[in-house]
């Protein structure tokens, strides 16, 4: 090869653009995108928690807004690489798609009104789960159902709360199955419900209305079991690794620089970041 064809290919070599990053794949990521209350709600902190991962990833991100319906059905039929949706790790939800490192963790809880008859409910203070604390957890469900006996408690229709109440305590006390949630609050604003369960978030949104401002926390905290669900993650496919390491990878650097935690009291006012090691907590 002569010296100026050498020169030449050299020349090719140092300018052509790096394969590095072509490689890298896209991330679609599909998130509520919508934000309501003054305070907001976990819409608007998955909103902002979709766009600061689009940030953090090396590669080309979109967040597109997620449809009704089933949360999955854009990620099982390749729309998006990755749902963000309030999805809470199961059993079941895990036979369909994979789950990245949790990004929330919700307890729910109880209130009741101020001049109630469970507004000393035995377990203040404490956050329980039967899977990871089942002796402690079984202990407050006794002391439970004795607070409860004869008592009327309530949950959104079709909730996990609605389900765990239903389970624990449906045979010694009266459950409602109100057919939606504007006749579960009516009656509550009455003086109907002596307690009602929703996560701890949901609960401070229904306290910051002018009809509820008498409503306060009581009793223990649960989260982390077969009925209420586990932590909040991101859902990606089985099979696509990449979409799911980017997004671990971003997950991990929010928790670790405290930014995860800087959203969390943007929308809530309290902190409900996974303060676990960075490994795969489920």
């Amino acid at each position: 090869m002569t010296p100026v064809r050498l020169a030449a290919v050299l020349l090719l070599v140092l300018v052509a653009p790096s394969s590095a990053g072509a490689d890298v794949p896209a991330l679609r990521i599909a998130a509520p995108m919508t934000r309501t209350g003054p305070a907001g709600n976990l819409s608007g902190f998955e909103d902002d928690l979709a766009a600061a991962i689009c940030h953090r990833v090396p590669a080309k991100c979109e967040v597109v807004a997620a449809a009704g319906g089933d949360p999955l059905e854009p990620l099982l039929r390749a729309q998006t690489d990755a749902v963000i949706a309030g999805l809470s790790v199961s059993p079941e939800s895990q036979r369909r798609v994979d789950f990245s490192r949790a990004y929330a963790n919700l307890s729910h809880g109880f209130a009741v009104m101020k001049a109630g008859r469970l507004v000393d409910l035995p377990g203040a203070g404490k956050t329980l789960s039967l899977n990871m604390d089942p002796d402690d957890g079984s202990a407050m469900i006794a002391a439970l159902r004795t607070a409860f006996a004869g008592k009327t408690i309530a949950a959104a229709p079709g909730t996990r709360d609605h389900a765990f109440l239903v389970a624990h305590f449906g045979d010694i006390a009266t459950v409602p199955d109100y057919p939606t949630a504007d006749a579960l609050e009516s009656d509550l604003a009455a003086g109907k419900i002596d307690a009602v369960m929703a996560a701890v978030i949901d609960l401070q949104d229904l306290g910051a209305r002018p009809a509820y401002r008498d409503l306060v926390a009581s009793g223990p905290r649960f989260y982390a079991d077969g009925i209420l669900g586990f932590e909040l993650a991101v859902g990606v496919r089985k099979a696509d690794r990449a979409p799911h390491e980017m997004v671990d990878r971003a997950i991990d650097d929010m928790i670790r620089d405290g930014s995860l935690k800087q959203l969390s009291l943007k929308w809530f006012a309290i902190d409900i970041t996974p303060h676990r090691c960075a490994c795969k907590p489920f």
